[in-house]
Formats: C-alpha cells, structure tokens, sequence
C-alpha cells in the first residue's frame, strides 16, 4: 500500500481522563474472565491492550466508580462481541449468527435472566449487564436502551450477510446502518445511568437535541473508519466509509481518506453551530441538558484521544492474533 496521510480530524473538545479509571479496567477484566470470555492466554492479552475502560473513562469522567465499571463491562461486551461478528467464523455464518441475535434480544425484551450453565459466555454475561444496568436506570430508559441494542444487533446481521454473499453496500445505505451497527449510541445513551440524569420527554424529544445525539454518535464512527480503514482492508471487509469511499466515486486511497475526515469535520461543525440554538428547559433542566451535553462532546474528543493514546485495537492486521 502506497504511503498515506491521515489529516488530523477536528474535535475541540476537552476530554479529562477518570481518576479511577485503573480500579475500573482491572475490573472489567476480572468481569470478562469471570464469564469466561476470555478463554485464553491470546484473548487475554488483546483484551487487556483493548483497554475498554479507557475508552468510557474519557466519557464519563465524574462518574462514580460502581457506574463506571458498568459502563466498562458494557463496553468490553460490544468489542468482544464485535470481534465474533467481524473476524471470526460467526461473522460469516449469517443464519447462526441471527440464532444468537435473536436470542440476546429476547434477554432484553423478555427481561431473560440467565446464567453460564445455560447460556453460552456472551449470553450469560449480557444478562449479567442488563440487570445491573436495570437497578441503576431512570424512568423510560429500559425501554429506549433496549430498541437501541436491537438496532446495532439487527445491523451485525446486516453486515454479515453482506461478508458472505459478496455484497458491498452503498455509501447511503453504509452511512445510514452504521448508525446502529458502530454501537456507539449503546455507551452514548448510558449518559443518564452515569451521570445520574432524569431527562424529560421535551428534551429527549427536542430536534436539536436529537441531532447533537446523532452527531456525537455518528463521529465516533467515522473516526473510527478513518483510523481503522488498513485493518479493515487486511480482513477484506468493505463495511468502512473510506473504503467505500474510494470504491463508489473512484477515488485515490488519500482522496478518499480526505473525503471521509470532510463528513466527520464537517458534523463537528454542526454540532458547535446547533449547540448555540437550544431552546431553555427551565433552570433545574438545563443543568442536567448540560451535563449531558459536555458527556458527548466528551465522548466525541475522548474516542479520538482512546484510539490515539490507550488502546491498540486498531494496529492489528489479519493473522496477528
């Protein structure tokens, strides 16, 4: 591959690190060897470089530490069940990989209790997080957290049917499902568990709040497509807004890097410009509006500064593991 270069991508944001984010790392790896989704020495060690804690630890950085391990377990969950679906055989199974979809969505529309001795580790272990996400939730938020899980398992799926019958989606229809299947609304949407928030339905229901949420979701996943777009080429999977950049408008590799850092940038800067629109929601709401807002240009700048300075997920490259 010719030499290309990333520009950097706009997010002036700040993002503080949690002062107990170790503690909160040492737990979700106890966590994760506990439900035995660790099965080996490899496993463990990637997982250890991973450093999922770190991730929500630049998010939620004034969350206690109870709520910050849940919001790491959650977010060990998503990677390890990413990597089933993207580089191992169950990724290209569609079918069985619906079986198991199928049978996480009951867990959480059925309020499933289940443990290792029935289920499989990832099952086990995403009943394990539902009810301790359940104890800590507010009013609503089963509910809406629920559907969301919904629509990033529905979009594995997807994705999965696409590796095994060859098919490499449009740039519309990619940028429309990788709002779900990048999960990044999964961690974003436990901001009201973490920071201790009782949104109202006026403010939930806001339009602009409602853009500020799917900008902050969406970035993330972009500047995760910008930094991980080589990894992706090494596995062959097409499921990646650089990669389908160059392939649709008939792009250079650096032409189409560009393009996809312009969509992030350019999002950014919509979320700035809409943030100085918002309506009031009375004086008690708007304390907790922006407490909830600082969490997502935290994540925003805090995804950026994980992948730069934390973890080394996106360094590998097929057969290094």
């Amino acid at each position: 591959m010719s030499t290309v270069t990333i520009p950097p991508l706009y997010c002036p944001f700040s993002s503080e690190l949690h002062p107990q984010v170790e503690l909160a790392q040492k737990h979700t790896i106890e966590w994760a060897m506990g439900f035995g989704l660790l099965n080996d020495e490899v496993a463990l060690k990637r997982f250890q470089q991973l450093k999922s804690a770190y991730l929500v630890g630049r998010a939620f950085s004034n969350t206690d530490l109870e709520r910050l391990s849940l919001a790491a377990d959650w977010t060990s969950w998503l990677y390890l069940f990413d990597d089933q679906c993207d580089n191992n055989e169950m990724g290209k199974q569609p079918e069985e990989l619906k079986k198991v979809v199928d049978y996480f969505i009951r867990i959480l529309y059925e309020d499933k209790k289940v443990t290792l001795a029935e289920a499989s580790p990832l099952a086990a272990s995403l009943s394990d997080l539902w009810e301790r996400l359940k104890e800590k939730a507010p009013k609503g938020w089963k509910e809406r957290y629920r559907h969301g899980v919904k629509l990033y398992l529905e979009a594995m799926y997807w994705e999965a049917e696409n590796r095994v019958t060859g098919k490499k989606p449009t740039l519309s229809e990619y940028m429309h499902m990788r709002a779900a299947s990048g999960a990044a609304h999964t961690v974003l949407d436990l901001t009201e568990i973490t920071n201790q928030l009782t949104l109202s339905n006026e403010v939930l229901e806001n339009p602009i709040i409602r853009r500020l949420y799917d900008i902050a979701n969406v970035t993330a996943n972009w500047a995760n497509d910008v930094i991980s777009f080589e990894k992706e080429l090494s596995f062959g999977d097409v499921h990646n807004l650089v990669i389908l950049f160059q392939h649709e408008k008939e792009l250079s590799l650096q032409e189409a890097i560009e393009e996809a850092v312009a969509v992030h940038d350019n999002d950014i800067a919509e979320f700035i410009r809409l943030e100085k629109e918002l309506p009031s929601f009375g004086e008690e709401m708007d304390q907790q509006v922006e407490s909830y807002l600082q969490t997502l240009k935290s994540w925003m700048r805090g995804h950026i500064n994980w992948i730069m300075f934390d973890t080394k997920r996106f360094e590998e490259k097929k057969g290094e593991h």
